[in-house]
């Protein structure tokens, strides 16, 4: 077949893939019904879930394109269960086909993206298609080949080997219940919960860390570090934003959190304690010999976005996230070009991988360095089809801005590293179902309009914009179904001053606070239908965002 541009553009060209003439001939016959079904789900799924409209379109179709790819990793196999896969490409003709096996760490990071955009029906299936292939000591299982009904799968090494999935489980299944009110689901997941917690608290070592030695690997799989990490900055992130997690499940399912709280203060002790001064940032990792592999890396961002560590450290970390040395163009490396070991061709060593980025933008986001955390978002949302039309590949080079060879070029958790650094990190969205709030703590550049609907909380359903010029935000909000407690606490310029503000047309109270990165002005509102909010300050001007979309094969380039 030769397609040409011309032919593509006016037809709609069918490729058929079939294990029989039978088959081929029927969906021949049937194209046309399978092209009218296709359009009209995805059209019905954009309805139903979360869009969002910047100023910028790489943005907004990144985000579009990135609800899709997510989407298409649903997949059902009899025997197995349905479950999201982490990606599809082509196999090679030695590896895995296309990486398109079940990946408990993917589908949880995924989950958050699907929560974020209002699916919760698909977040729901997620978390049980992980708990029903849950180990019997409380582990969860790492990856799953979708043909795992004709094989036992017990005798392959793979499944259980990651250390990382069981905390995030927890994790995961807070931010569903919260956000979506599902407390039926806590009460039916409670005895995995609390099993997936105690697996944790097994592997511990003596500090209150959770151990790669004990529980498998967590960021290390491959390259100069394999073999040498006793606890890694990923697993540890993971580690205190379970234990967080699971304080507040136990307390919504009336349970006794055990000592997840001590554990939490203990382990937040110790690994303040990783941070290096003369470098502002997170150790990489305490080595099986008992030194400190003291690279930055952008693995340390789940930690600096969700371990409640030291605000001041946590700040000074993620503001050096954005060094040159770091940062490129489409991404943040997994290890800065100083670390000992920086290889930018490494599967582990120096690559640029979308989801590790987005912990990165997370941490930024959280920690008031909004044009750190937008340049990365941004350099993320501009490898969309890169590797393949609306897709962004699993890992690209610490170098270049092209795909790695080995990389799966349709990689659902890079797809995630578009939408929710985006609602939960730049627009600060973050719903509570059971106590009916909604927090909004946007980072958006002046001048900026964001306009977005349907997002969800429970029952409820928001819509609205959030408008900033300088010295003046508006936010504009339509719930529909249960009124929320809305509380809006947008970022100005460092040193801004309060002049006022409003709630629909009347003076309202507001506290302003600053940070070491900007400054915050919040307002509370009682349950509410219905706010438009305008809040005035005295501010600088911002130097107005200039955003780089590399083309591909690009070189780094430095950002100071």
């Amino acid at each position: 077949m030769e397609l040409t541009p011309e032919i593509c553009r006016d037809h709609i060209v069918p490729i058929v893939l079939a294990g029989s003439r039978q088959s081929y001939r029927a969906a021949l016959t049937n194209l046309a019904r399978f092209i009218r079904e296709s359009d009209a789900y995805y059209r019905a799924f954009d309805e139903r879930t979360l869009r969002v409209r910047t100023p910028d379109p790489t943005l907004n179709e990144a985000a579009q394109w990135a609800k899709y790819a997510i989407e298409k990793g649903w997949a059902c196999n009899e025997g197995v269960g349905c479950g999201l896969v982490a990606g599809y490409g082509p196999s090679g003709e030695s590896q895995r086909p296309g990486f398109a096996w079940y990946f408990g760490g993917d589908a949880l990071m995924n989950s958050w993206s699907v929560i974020d955009y209002g699916d919760f029906e698909r977040a729901r299936a997620i978390l049980e298609f992980l708990r029903d292939h849950q180990r019997a000591d409380g582990k969860l299982g790492h990856e799953l080949t979708q043909s795992a009904a004709l094989v036992d799968w017990s005798k392959y090494p793979y499944g259980y080997y990651h250390a990382d999935t069981t905390p995030l489980y927890i994790f995961s299944v807070g931010r569903y219940v919260v956000q979506s009110g599902d407390l039926d689901f806590l009460r039916a997941s409670w005895p995995s919960i609390e099993k997936a917690y105690r697996y944790c608290v097994s592997a511990l070592d003596d500090d209150g860390l959770l151990s790669n030695r004990k529980a498998g690997a967590g960021a290390v799989e491959t390259g100069a570090l394999s073999g040498r990490v006793a606890n890694d900055i990923y697993l540890q992130g993971a580690w205190l934003a379970a234990l967080d997690a699971f304080v507040r499940l136990a307390d919504l399912a009336a349970k006794s959190p055990a000592d997840a709280a001590v554990r939490r203060d203990r382990a937040r002790q110790a690994l303040n304690q990783w941070f290096i001064e003369p470098k502002a940032t997170l150790a990489f990792a305490l080595l099986t010999d008992g030194g400190m592999y003291e690279a930055q890396s952008a693995w340390q961002g789940l930690a600096l976005a969700f371990g409640g560590l030291d605000p001041a450290k946590a700040a000074r970390g993620a503001a050096h996230l954005s060094r040159s040395e770091l940062s490129t163009n489409w991404g943040a490396r997994l290890f800065a070009t100083d670390s000992p070991n920086y290889d930018p061709l490494s599967y582990n060593d120096g690559s640029v991988w979308p989801f590790v980025t987005g912990f990165a933008v997370l941490a930024e986001f959280r920690n008031h360095q909004p044009a750190g955390g937008l340049r990365h978002l941004y350099g993320t949302a501009a490898m969309t089809g890169l590797a393949g039309a609306g897709l962004i590949p699993e890992y690209m080079s610490g170098e270049r801005a092209q795909a790695l060879p080995s990389a799966v070029p349709h990689q659902l958790f890079s797809a995630s590293a578009v939408i929710n650094p985006m609602i939960s990190g730049m627009l600060g969205f973050d719903g509570d179902a059971v106590h009916r709030t909604l927090a909004i703590v946007p980072h958006i550049p002046q001048n900026w309009t964001v306009d977005f609907d349907h997002y969800r909380v429970g029952h409820s359903t928001i819509s609205g914009a959030i408008t900033r010029d300088r010295g003046e935000i508006r936010v504009s909000l339509t719930i529909s179904g249960d009124p929320l407690q809305v509380t809006i606490s947008p970022a100005f310029a460092s040193g801004a001053t309060l002049i006022g503000s409003e709630l629909n047309g009347s003076r309202a109270a507001a506290q302003i606070e600053s940070t070491p990165g900007d400054t915050h002005v919040t307002l509370r509102t009682a349950a509410v239908s219905r706010a438009e909010v305008v809040i005035r300050v005295s501010e600088p001007a911002e130097a107005a965002t200039v955003f780089t979309k590399p083309a591909p094969g690009d070189p780094a380039r430095a950002r100071r």
